[in-house]
C-alpha cells in the first residue's frame, strides 16, 4: 500500500503542482503590488528531472523484487509509467520552463548500475519467494535437512551475495570531478574572476567624462 499511495500523491503533486503554481498564483498573484512581484509569481517552475528518475527507479526496483510474491504489481507499474508519462509530457509543453543542458549521466547509471541490480533482486528474491516461502511459510530459513529443491535457491541466494560484496565498490556511482571553478555553468575560470568584489577602476566614470576627446553626449 505504501508504494501505491506514494506513487499516485507524487503524481497528482506533480500534474497540480499546489506549493509553487496553484496556491501562489491563486492567493498571491491577485495581491501583488508591483509587476516585478507579479512575474515572480507566474515564473514557470523547473523540471526537477533527478526526483521524477529516482520516483521511477525506485518503483521499478520494488516491483521487481516483490513481484513474484504480488503479481498485481506488474499492473500496477504499467499504469503507473502511462500515468507519469502523460503527467510529464503535458507539463513539460505547458508548464516547465525551457531545462537546462543536461548529460547522460543519470541514463546512465539507472541503465548500467540500478537495472541490473534490480534484475538480480528478482531472481533472488522469486526463487525464495517459490521455493523457501512455500515450503516453510512461517521461517525465514528452512530448518532441518536441506532438501534438494531448497539447494538452488541456497546457491542463487550465494552467489548473488558475492557478486554484491565484490562488485560493490565499482557498483556505486562516483560523481565525475566537475571543475567548480567555473561561472555560472560557463566555460569561464574562477581565476579571471577571483577578487572582483575588490576590484576598484583607474579613474571613475560619470555622466560627463570625456571618452577619447567625444561628448558623452555626441
Amino acid at each position: 500500500r505504501p508504494p501505491v499511495c506514494d506513487s499516485v500523491l507524487m503524481n497528482v503533486i506533480e500534474y497540480f503542482r499546489p506549493f509553487d503554481v496553484l496556491i501562489p498564483r491563486r492567493i498571491q498573484g491577485p495581491k501583488c503590488m508591483t509587476q516585478k512581484r507579479l512575474n515572480r509569481v507566474y515564473e514557470a517552475p523547473a523540471l526537477s528531472l533527478g526526483m521524477r528518475y529516482q520516483m521511477i527507479l525506485k518503483h521499478f526496483t520494488l516491483v521487481l523484487a516483490l513481484g513474484s510474491a504480488m503479481p498485481l504489481n506488474y499492473w500496477l507499474i504499467t499504469v503507473f509509467c502511462l500515468v507519469t508519462y502523460w503527467i510529464d509530457k503535458f507539463n513539460v509543453l505547458r508548464l516547465y520552463r525551457k531545462p537546462a543542458n543536461l548529460s547522460d549521466e543519470v541514463a546512465h547509471v539507472a541503465a548500467v548500475y540500478i537495472a541490473p541490480f534490480s534484475l538480480l533482486l528478482h531472481l533472488c528474491l522469486a526463487s525464495y519467494f517459490y521455493t523457501v516461502v512455500v515450503s516453510c511459510p512461517t521461517e525465514p530459513m528452512c530448518s532441518g535437512p536441506v532438501s534438494p529443491l531448497l539447494t538452488p535457491t541456497y546457491l542463487l541466494l550465494a552467489v548473488a551475495a558475492g557478486i554484491v560484496l565484490l562488485l560493490w565498490q565499482p557498483l556505486l556511482h562516483r560523481e565525475p570531478e566537475v571543475e567548480y571553478q567555473l561561472v555560472r555553468a560557463r566555460e569561464v575560470p574562477y581565476s579571471c574572476v577571483a577578487g572582483i568584489e575588490n576590484y576598484e577602476p583607474p579613474f571613475a566614470f560619470t555622466e560627463t567624462a570625456d571618452y577619447g576627446g567625444l561628448d558623452a553626449g555626441a
